[in-house]
C-alpha cells in the first residue's frame, strides 16, 4: 500500500511540494521487489490546478472532459452524482456547498517522477524539514532505520546518513519533527525515541565536521567548533560558518608564508595568506602564536601580517642544533583558526659549521 505524507517547501522553489513514499504491497508474489520503494516529489501549485480542473468538470459538465470520457466521479459510494450547473457556481462555490456534489475524484492520476528508488528497503514513514533552503527528508522502513536524505535543488535525492533505531522493528507512518524542527520523533512497535536531525557536536574538529557531509552541519571558524548555522554567532555572514555538505569545501589553512624561517635574533614581519578568512567586528583581532609566544596580527586583504617575537621569549635552540622548528598558528581569541610550521635557527652556530665567521 502506498504511503503519503508531510508538506513542504521545496528548495529553490516558490511553491510548496507535497512529498509521499509509495511502497510495494507485501503480499506481492515477486519477492525480488517486495522491498521496492519510491520518494515522490508534488508541487502543490499542480495539484490545486487539477483538483480545480476536477471540481469543474463535476460541478458543470458531468465529469466529463471531451475525448476522455467520465474522468471526474463521487467517491466512496456516496448517493449522488456530478452535475451540469451554471457556470457561475465555480466562482459562487469555489469550495463547494450542501448543492454542490461532493465528494470528488479524478480517474486522471497526478504523476510525479521518483526522485529517489530503494530496492533494499520497504519504506513506512517520511517526515520533510526545510533549513537554509535546504530540503532534508527522513525516510523510515521496516528494517527499523531511519534515512536521512538530502533533497538539492534540482530534485537530485542523495541519501547522506542511515540510523537504526530498532532493528527489525518497522518505523511508525507518524514520524514527526518538533516546532522548531530541531528533534524528529521516531515510533516502532513498542518504542518512541526523539532524536536531534543533527549530531554536529559529535565532530570535533573541522576536517571532521566537513566529512560529515552533513547538510545540517558546518564550521563555525570563529568559534572553532561544528555546529548548525543558527548557532554560529554572525554564521549568516560570508566565510564565518562552513556548510559542511557543500562538496568543494574546505577548512582554512595558511596557503604561504612571506618567508617559512628566520634567524631567532633578527625581526621582521611576516605576511600570512589565508584564503577565506572571515572579516572581524569593531575591536575584534587575530593574534599569532609562535608555539605559546603571541604577537598581534593585523588584518590584510589576503591574510594578516605579524611580527616575529623578541629572541628572549622563543624557546632555547638546544645545543648542538641549528634551528628549532615552532607551531605557528593564526587564532582568534582562543580559537585556532589556521597553523603551519615555522623555523628559527642559529645563525651563529650555523656560519660556525660551515667554517665561517662574522
Amino acid at each position: 500500500m502506498p504511503l503519503v505524507k508531510q508538506v513542504g517547501q521545496g528548495a529553490g522553489s516558490e511553491s510548496d511540494a507535497l512529498l509521499g513514499v509509495f511502497s510495494r504491497n507485501p503480499s506481492t508474489t515477486n519477492n525480488s521487489l517486495l522491498d521496492f520503494s519510491a520518494l515522490c516529489v508534488y508541487p502543490l501549485d499542480e495539484l490545486d490546478r487539477h483538483f480545480d480542473s476536477t471540481r469543474d468538470l463535476c460541478y458543470t459538465n458531468g465529469g466529463h472532459l471531451q475525448g476522455e470520457g467520465e474522468v471526474a466521479y463521487i467517491e466512496y459510494e456516496v448517493k449522488s452524482s456530478c452535475a451540469n450547473l451554471p457556470l457561475n457556481t465555480i466562482k459562487a462555490y469555489p469550495c463547494g456547498s450542501d448543492h454542490t456534489p461532493s465528494p470528488m475524484a479524478s480517474r486522471i492520476s497526478q504523476e510525479a517522477k521518483a526522485v529517489l528508488e530503494m530496492s533494499s528497503y520497504h519504506l513506512t514513514a517520511v517526515a520533510v524539514s526545510v533549513r537554509e533552503g535546504h530540503s532534508i527528508v527522513f525516510l523510515g522502513d521496516t528494517k527499523g532505520n531511519l534515512h536521512k536524505v538530502y533533497l538539492g535543488q534540482d530534485g537530485e535525492a542523495k541519501v547522506y546518513a542511515n540510523i537504526t533505531i530498532q532493528l527489525n522493528s518497522p518505523i511508525n507512518k507518524d514520524l514527526l519533527l518538533d516546532q522548531n524542527g530541531r528533534h524528529i520523533y521516531i515510533m516502532t512497535k513498542n518504542i518512541v525515541k526523539k532524536r536531534p536531525v543533527a549530531e554536529c557536536e559529535d565532530h570535533l574538529d573541522c576536517q571532521s565536521c566537513l566529512s560529515a557531509k552533513d547538510p545540517y552541519c558546518g564550521w563555525c571558524v570563529l568559534q572553532g567548533r561544528c555546529c548548525q548555522r543558527w548557532e554560529c554567532k554572525q554564521g549568516s555572514l560570508q566565510d564565518q560558518w562552513l556548510w559542511s555538505f557543500k562538496q568543494t569545501q574546505q577548512c582554512l589553512s595558511i596557503h604561504h608564508l612571506s618567508f617559512y624561517n628566520i634567524s631567532r635574533g633578527e625581526k621582521n614581519n611576516i605576511t600570512i595568506s589565508v584564503k577565506g578568512l572571515p572579516s572581524l567586528g569593531k575591536g575584534e583581532a587575530y593574534s599569532c602564536f609562535f608555539q605559546d609566544t603571541q604577537t598581534r596580527a593585523t588584518l590584510t586583504t589576503t591574510g594578516v601580517v605579524c611580527p616575529t617575537p623578541d629572541a628572549n621569549s622563543l624557546p632555547p635552540i638546544d645545543y648542538g642544533d641549528e634551528f628549532v622548528v615552532l607551531t605557528l598558528s593564526l587564532r582568534f581569541m582562543n580559537v585556532t583558526v589556521a597553523e603551519t610550521e615555522f623555523t628559527f635557527y642559529n645563525c651563529t652556530l650555523v656560519q660556525q659549521l660551515s667554517g665561517h665567521r662574522p
